[in-house]
């Protein structure tokens, strides 16, 4: 997986996970030997309509890369922050990544999930909570054991004001990039990239609960979930 920029937690993070998901899903389509690394920063300059990130700006932004391609990072450098589209030369035409389309996941079937991320890194979205931005890992050096925490949800998320004044739940963009099961706890979990930096979780990666392992009235904690496809 690329490297993890450091991005604030809403205003980006559906522009590196699109363009991630899009430069690893190309890698494996391909079998490309190196990791291309794909301009976020266009997405948000030319596909934003506005600054806050909702988790269907996923959908926006896989429809904007297969009508228009996303172009390479050297040729639109990464910052956090907005800025005016620039058009694109006949060059980095050329040289932009496309996709056929992408294909919506069922976030609440947890085999269905399973075989998309076996095929390749997933899109989606999760509500956000003190407990999610505070995931981290307890390192004991003496014995070199890491231990991890599993993401289980909250009592309190974040929210916001949504449309109409109507108080919404703050959600965020994550990229699925496998599942395993804990074996002393026999929870099984997710395995994301989260796109602020490799100080959260382990190096940018955390673990989420799968719903097979939370209360049944919780249900699935991952949302939005969808995987670009290529030629």
């Amino acid at each position: 997986m690329g490297e993890n920029h450091l991005s604030i937690w809403y205003d980006m993070c559906w522009a590196i996970v699109t363009a991630e998901a899009v430069a690893v899903g190309y890698k494996i389509k391909h079998m490309e030997t190196d990791l291309l690394e794909l301009a976020s920063k266009e997405l948000l300059d030319c596909c934003a309509v506005a600054e806050t990130c909702y988790p269907n700006k996923l959908s926006r932004a896989f429809n904007w890369v297969e009508a228009n391609g996303i172009r390479r990072e050297e040729n639109y450098p990464f910052k956090a922050e907005k800025a005016d589209c620039r058009p694109k030369t006949e060059q980095e035409i050329e040289t932009s990544i496309w996709i056929t389309g992408c294909v919506k996941v069922d976030s609440t079937n947890e085999e269905e999930l399973m075989k998309a991320v076996n095929k390749q890194p997933v899109a989606g979205g999760i509500c956000l909570s003190d407990e999610f931005r505070d995931l981290k890992h307890i390192l004991f050096s003496y014995y070199m054991f890491v231990k991890q925490e599993i993401y289980e949800g909250s009592d309190k998320y974040w929210t916001m004001e949504g449309p109409k004044g109507i108080e919404i739940i703050q959600k965020h963009a994550i990229l699925i990039v496998g599942y395993d099961t804990d074996l002393k706890t026999g929870k099984r979990f997710w395995i994301i990239k989260n796109s602020v930096g490799e100080k959260w979780g382990i190096n940018g990666y955390g673990r989420v609960a799968r719903a097979s392992s939370l209360p049944k009235n919780k249900g699935s904690l991952i949302c939005h979930t969808r995987y670009p496809t290529f030629d």
